[in-house]
């Protein structure tokens, strides 16, 4: 690990103005007939190693292109990026240049919080983008942010464990509780007393979430809200959708951790469930392990059927703020961040699948499209037909919160889930 990683991972917030390298030059860069007066910028961005080291590689390309602005750059971690952007917010101290995830987008109010894009369309590159991808950013007419990446869920998988356990990689929710049988099974020997519980799956709370819905949406036939936002769960489907939380819990199918990749390294889960830009994390986290990771079908009710109930969306977005003294400056690092040279071939599919006009040529050409990720994009390569954006309702995390909120009362009680549905159903219908 680098110097400058490991010196990140030390703050909650990293600041840095120095940059070095030069950015792609086959991009089209509207010009001023003035010269152009040394101009502050400022670009805030959260994640992991992978994302910070080619985040870092990318403002530095950018600097040597544009010597007269300087920029300062502030990092911080997943888990600490959501509570420093509302702080911002509330102080209106928001950088010029936001990194923001979809679920963000989907909770704000873009007229009160970004920039709109459509004044300064011309530096911005759009015509490298599609009208599916320029559409998530998009409000009440209004472009409001921009994506390069199109993100989907994944399952992950120890190869090895699932050979120990002598149970096939699961492709239906049958599978997936045979998996939790040998688990169980497992755990329940004497050899085992020693070594703690072995889980069929990890996930954090906001990927079980989809993972749940998912399973209803196959079993139930439907959506959980139609066309116009209105909750088509009935109140015994709700019920089940908690009884299957609970029996994942209780049973110890599923382990809740904001850290799935700790959990496959150590041995604590065969798979994981998560996105395609959740595999770069696991290939690091696992490098050095003597196992091998796989990624794993969709699961689906019937065997071979269609993947319904799993949705896209966006990998990152990026936004200018409307604070921004400078939007036509910030509109050159915004482009930058999304359609450049550098950061298409920094970020690779650490993001999921490239949606930039010309993206997959590139890669392909540099021998990136390989390992892990790709293998986790592959659904989306072989029938793009069968997936939907993800619902911008289900995306804020609003639902997803007030389920979590029931289903751990019920828990904590030992209540009836025809009960504790009623009060997840009246709260859900109190959001529209």
């Amino acid at each position: 690990m680098s110097g400058i990683k490991k010196g990140v991972r030390l703050l909650p917030v990293f600041a840095c103005c120095i940059l070095l390298a030069g950015c792609s030059g086959n991009e089209i860069y509207p010009t001023s007939s003035q010269a152009a007066k040394k101009t502050d910028l400022s670009v805030s961005w959260w994640g992991d190693d992978v994302r910070n080291e080619y985040m870092l590689q990318t403002l530095s390309s950018f600097a040597q292109q544009y010597p007269d602005i300087h920029l300062s750059m502030n990092y911080t971690t997943s888990e600490a990026y959501p509570a420093l952007y509302a702080a911002r917010n509330a102080a209106s101290m928001d950088c010029d240049v936001i990194q923001i995830s979809y679920e963000q987008f989907c909770r704000t109010d873009p007229a009160k919080s970004f920039y709109s894009l459509s004044s300064i369309k011309d530096y911005l590159n759009l015509h490298l983008q599609t009208a599916e991808s320029l559409a998530w950013g998009t409000k009440n007419d209004t472009l409001y942010a921009l994506s390069n990446s199109v993100d989907l869920p994944a399952f992950y998988y120890n190869e090895d464990l699932l050979q120990r356990l002598d149970v096939s990689m699961p492709s239906t929710w049958k599978d997936l509780f045979a998996l939790a049988d040998a688990c169980s099974r497992k755990n329940e020997s004497p050899a085992s007393s020693d070594s703690g519980t072995i889980y069929p799956l990890t996930a954090t709370r906001s990927d079980l979430f989809e993972l749940l819905n998912a399973w209803m949406e196959q079993h139930s036939g439907c959506t959980m809200f139609d066309e116009n936002g209105v909750l088509q769960y009935t109140e015994a489907q709700l019920a089940e959708l908690l009884t299957l939380y609970q029996t994942l819990i209780e049973d110890h199918i599923v382990l809740i951790t904001e850290e799935p990749a700790f959990a496959i390294s150590s041995g604590q889960a065969v798979g994981c469930f998560s996105h395609a830009s959740y595999a770069s994390s696991l290939v690091l986290a696992c490098d050095g392990a003597d196992f091998t990771l796989l990624s794993g079908s969709l699961l689906t009710a019937i065997p071979e059927s269609e993947p319904s109930g799993w949705y896209l969306q966006p990998g990152l977005l990026y936004a200018i703020s409307n604070s921004a003294e400078q939007p036509r400056e910030a509109a050159k690092l915004l482009r930058c961040l999304v359609s450049s040279d550098t950061i298409v071939k920094k970020q690779g599919l650490s993001e999921g699948y490239p949606t930039t006009s010309g993206a997959y040529q590139k890669l392909y050409s540099d021998n990136s499209l390989q390992g892990l990720a790709l293998t986790a994009c592959m659904p989306l390569l072989e029938d793009r037909d069968s997936f939907s954006l993800f619902p911008s309702k289900l995306a804020s995390g609003t639902v997803r919160d007030h389920f979590f909120s029931i289903a751990s009362e019920m828990l904590e009680r030992d209540g009836d889930p025809d009960e504790f549905a009623t009060r997840l159903r009246v709260a859900i219908e109190r959001l529209s």
